[in-house]
């Protein structure tokens, strides 16, 4: 009986993959996201579902703070002597999940694959005593800055722009 479940789960996995392939036919700008290391088919149509325009977020700024890889400047009271404690930068609490997940998903499919510069921006910024959590964070920025830029001058991706 578990047999015949995997079968069944198996011929639904290649019809949704059909469908996607079918949907990102449609939108050429999928492709091109697809071309990107960590950026499959599937994460390429949920994050274009999800930020529906180029033009939404004004700033790249807001763009990561949508995502959830953006940095927060948030303040922690005050110290025993009144003073206003320094801010420090953290990542959003209030952000869309299945997003967040698509993109930090690419980071990590990223940095794990072969020979890119995601995965080489990301050992710079390790070696240079950044933690693998924050330069994770950055490389994630970075992914969906490109994907971003590529939107808007609709482009292809290529590596030396990086």
């Amino acid at each position: 009986m578990l047999w015949i479940g995997y079968d069944a789960t198996k011929e639904q996995v290649e019809l949704a993959k059909k469908q996607f392939s079918s949907y990102a036919r449609k939108y050429p700008i999928i492709k091109s996201w697809s071309a990107l290391p960590g950026i499959g088919i599937i994460r390429a149509t949920t994050i274009f579902a999800y930020l529906d325009t180029p033009w939404r977020f004004k700033k790249r700024s807001k763009l990561h703070k949508y995502c959830g890889v953006g940095l927060v400047r948030a303040t922690r009271g005050k110290d025993k002597k009144g003073r206003p404690r320094p801010p420090r930068l953290k990542l959003p609490w209030a952000v869309n999940r299945r997003i967040k997940n698509a993109v930090i998903g690419a980071a990590t499919s990223a940095i794990e694959r072969g020979d890119n510069a995601f995965k080489d921006y990301y050992e710079r910024m390790v070696s240079n005593g950044i933690t693998p959590a924050n330069a994770k964070h950055s490389v994630a920025r970075k992914m969906v800055s490109t994907m971003s830029a590529m939107w808007k001058t609709e482009s292809e991706y290529d590596e030396k722009l990086l």
